[in-house]
């Protein structure tokens, strides 16, 4: 997910990217390039999305905010909490 307004790609690492060395090895080679032309990165992974979601939530708007992007509240509405079911 990008947000080209403001060069935000938001990128969700599964195991996968952890256990496979050749994937791990492309994104390290990867996010070294966007980092080159200036595109901020904020990963996302399960354990993000399940067990601290308000967390994960936080770190986005964060960046958001520190690259830029206008009309983002500094806190969310309830109903978040629909859309990130807590394992």
């Amino acid at each position: 997910m990008a947000y080209e307004y403001v060069r935000l790609i938001l990128e969700y690492d599964g195991r996968q990217h952890a256990e496979d060395t050749r994937q791990w090895r492309t994104d390290i080679f990867r996010r070294e390039e966007l980092d080159q032309i200036r595109w901020r990165l904020v990963i996302v992974t399960s354990d993000g999305i399940y067990r601290e979601p308000l967390r994960t939530l936080e770190r986005v708007r964060d960046a958001l905010l520190d690259c830029g992007a206008v009309g983002i509240g500094r806190s969310f509405k309830p109903e978040w909490r629909l859309h990130f079911p807590i394992r």
